[in-house]
């Protein structure tokens, strides 16, 4: 096999795990790396680190292609179309499941930093609503541009804070120094003190003005006259809405500024960071 057509084949084969195999025959070789990269392309809605994984995987199978390829005597120009069918079903996939976003502002430090290239999975919105604790990406109902922000309250749920201390459905959120516990989920926020309580004593129904589809929740009353730092007002979040707060708190533009995020604006469900390295993981 010619130089040139050795690194034809190696280049295809880092687009299309297992092409490389194919071309030469080897049928069962071909049909492993395809599916393996598939799982992987699949994965990626459950995890950032399928990212990495399917790079690793593409590399090795070229790398495996090309000592083959070297080898080889007779090449088979059918068989790689198998596998080009499994990888572009796996490239379809990926490209409708998944977003990637980089973050231009600070409201999700320290879970996430400016820069940070982050990915959301879009699937699961499909068939579940964002649940407490999760971070998502959405359109914001005033801007119509795309924010990311946590869940912390979901619809028919209560929200309050006072002093720095978050309170949902009358129970202060577990908190340990700087870090949170909602249902399952354990993050670090940076505090801010008492400069956002919420509701505002003014009593003040904060929402999107103009048009929007966003619904406008209540605030209730619970205690009068009570001190600064004790639940006495709460929020309640409308239907088909979720609250979001960002977990640099006291330099957040979040629920407690401009109302609830409709789920119809919902694009998904951040599972990680993927970019630079030194950030990589998942987002919890």
């Amino acid at each position: 096999m010619t130089l040139g057509r050795l690194l034809m084949h190696v280049g295809w084969t880092l687009a299309v795990p297992g092409a490389g195999h194919g071309t030469i025959g080897r049928r069962g070789l071909m049909f492993a790396w395809a599916a393996v990269g598939l799982v992987a392309a699949l994965a990626v809605t459950w995890t950032v680190w399928a990212i990495y994984a399917s790079i690793a995987i593409r590399v090795i199978s070229a790398g495996d292609a090309a000592l083959r390829l070297r080898r080889a005597e007779h090449e088979d120009k059918n068989l790689p179309l198998y596998a080009s069918l499994v990888a572009v079903a796996g490239f379809v996939y990926f490209q409708f499941a998944t977003e990637r976003f980089s973050i231009p502002a600070s409201s999700m430090m320290p879970t996430i930093e400016i820069g940070d290239s982050v990915y959301v999975e879009k699937v699961t919105k499909l068939w579940s609503s964002p649940k407490r604790g999760e971070v998502i990406v959405f359109v914001h109902p005033c801007e119509q541009r795309s924010h990311i922000k946590r869940v912390v309250a979901v619809a028919g749920d209560t929200v309050e804070t006072r002093c720095g201390k978050l309170y949902i459905n009358g129970g202060a959120v577990e908190r340990t120094g700087d870090r949170e516990t909602l249902d399952g989920h354990a993050y670090d926020t940076l505090p801010d003190g008492d400069a956002k309580d919420f509701p505002g004593l003014d009593r003040l129904v904060r929402a999107c003005q103009g048009k929007t589809n966003q619904a406008v929740g209540q605030i209730v009353e619970t205690k009068t006259g009570a001190p600064p730092c004790e639940q006495q007002l709460h929020y309640v979040v409308p239907d088909d809405s979720v609250f979001v707060l960002g977990d640099n708190r006291a330099n957040s533009n979040d629920s407690r500024n401009w109302g609830v995020v409709p789920l119809a604006n919902v694009t998904g469900r951040a599972i990680g960071v993927a970019w630079p390295p030194a950030h990589a993981g998942a987002v919890d």
